[in-house]
């Protein structure tokens, strides 16, 4: 999912039609959402407009027939976050901690909540990090709440793309501080020798 647009996942579905693969591509987009950070609305047919409330945007998707997705819920979000609103949960999330994972994996369990694991990529490289099958003659919205979904691969980032993503941010945002903040870590990483160990 792109940040905020569609755009990016309607690209992927007009280049999966052109290319004829038997592949079905929900349109989403991960909004930032006051007070509660990102949000993916799944399954939905043009843009939330909603964001100064999750109530809001959550019955803005239902509306439209969508799933709201809750990424990495121990990572960027409100310490206290209620989980329960939430269509689908990420569990496992390759840029973040092994005790933030866990920490995800017990709750959506206690709740029975429907879970997935995602690689969260912002490189190309990453894309392959965790990825799960899933077995259904549903179709594919129901199948993510319905149906046990299997992690086949569950790896963890490269401190290296975790900081080049944090640098293009900041340089994107003129963000002189920023900039130089990640390039010290990154000067750190390599003196450490650790930049290209898993986070």
């Amino acid at each position: 999912t792109d940040h905020d647009p569609l755009e990016g996942s309607k690209a992927v579905s007009a280049h999966v039609t052109a290319q004829q693969l038997s592949l079905e591509v929900p349109l989403a987009a991960e909004y930032l959402i006051l007070g509660y950070g990102d949000v993916i609305a799944a399954f939905i047919e043009k843009e939330i407009q909603h964001r100064s409330s999750l109530e809001g945007f959550i019955k803005e998707v239902h509306e439209q027939g969508g799933l709201v997705i809750l990424p990495h819920p121990f990572s960027h979000h409100p310490k206290h976050l209620d989980l329960k609103p939430f269509d689908l949960i990420e569990s496992f999330n390759s840029r973040c901690s092994n005790h933030a994972n866990k920490k995800a994996l017990t709750a959506v369990l206690s709740l029975h909540k429907p879970h997935y694991p995602a690689s969260d990529a912002h490189a190309v490289q990453e894309l392959h990090l965790a990825h799960f099958e899933l077995n259904s003659t549903l179709p594919l919205k129901d199948a993510l709440l319905k149906e046990r979904i299997e992690g086949l691969q569950l790896k963890k980032t490269e401190k290296q793309f975790i900081l080049a993503s944090q640098f293009i941010k900041h340089y994107k945002k003129k963000d002189i501080q920023g900039v130089l903040w990640v390039a010290l870590r990154i000067a750190a990483n390599m003196l450490k020798g650790t930049l290209f160990s898993s986070v």
